[in-house]
């Protein structure tokens, strides 16, 4: 099982301490959301998996192996795919292109997905193959990062607040996605994102983040029955 698991990380930059002595799970298919205000530290945990930030102390640990000491292209083909929640795709190439460039980040034995598979999953990328990418919409920006995180056939997908500026009824459908990605195939996902209402309508597991501490850990079920989140944030 593709697990991710951190204990008692302590992360930051250079000499600021941004994270402090997290521990949070994200097993194999199902979405963990990972709530909190901004400057929480949701974004540098992200980082800190990948290993574009190194942890102080505590470990990182996918799938069994210890990667707190890991380098990020290690890290990817090992399966873990991180989307940022911006400059996400490359402006100057087609959507074809960026697909394809993607998946150079891995072996060709490791990939899985082609990209007429992609145009299939992501149907509306199946006509937009030779346009450029940085005249895409905000959320056809959001479908083609997808797309370029299955090329190189992720186990684990990290993704940094995914619905920022995108209309309601595009996140509704990406979450949708995501949370069969979970259900059909394994793939782990840890959510960072602001938009409590669809995080929890697709999460099985939430952790709340304030001041780079973990204070909450809950069901989505559970916590979508709350009638207000302003402790949270």
């Amino acid at each position: 099982m593709s697990d991710l698991t951190l204990s008692s990380v302590v992360s930051g930059y250079g000499r600021k301490t941004v994270v402090f002595d997290a521990t949070l799970s994200a097993p194999a298919g199902q979405v963990t959301v990972l709530l909190g205000h901004n400057g929480a530290g949701k974004t540098t945990i992200l980082k800190t998996i990948l290993g574009l930030i190194p942890a102080q102390s505590g470990s990182v640990t996918f799938e069994g192996e210890d990667i707190s000491r890991s380098t990020p292209r290690a890290n990817l083909q090992r399966g873990i795919a991180y989307m940022p929640s911006e400059r996400f795709v490359y402006d100057d190439l087609s959507v074809d292109d960026n697909l394809i460039a993607a998946s150079l980040a891995v072996p060709k034995r490791q990939r899985k997905y082609t990209v007429t598979d992609i145009h299939d999953l992501l149907s509306m990328l199946k006509d937009r193959g030779t346009q450029l990418a940085g005249t895409l919409s905000g959320g056809q920006k959001r479908i083609l990062s997808t797309g370029m995180l299955l090329m190189v056939n992720p186990k684990m997908m990290l993704l940094d607040e995914p619905s920022l500026g995108l209309a309601p009824a595009v996140v509704e459908q990406l979450f949708d996605f995501y949370r069969s990605l979970a259900t059909d195939t394994g793939i782990g996902l840890l959510l960072v994102e602001q938009n409590v209402g669809e995080a929890l309508r697709i999460g099985d597991e939430v952790f709340a983040l304030r001041s780079g501490r973990i204070f909450l850990r809950e069901s989505a079920e559970r916590l979508s029955q709350r009638t207000e989140f302003w402790d949270l944030f």
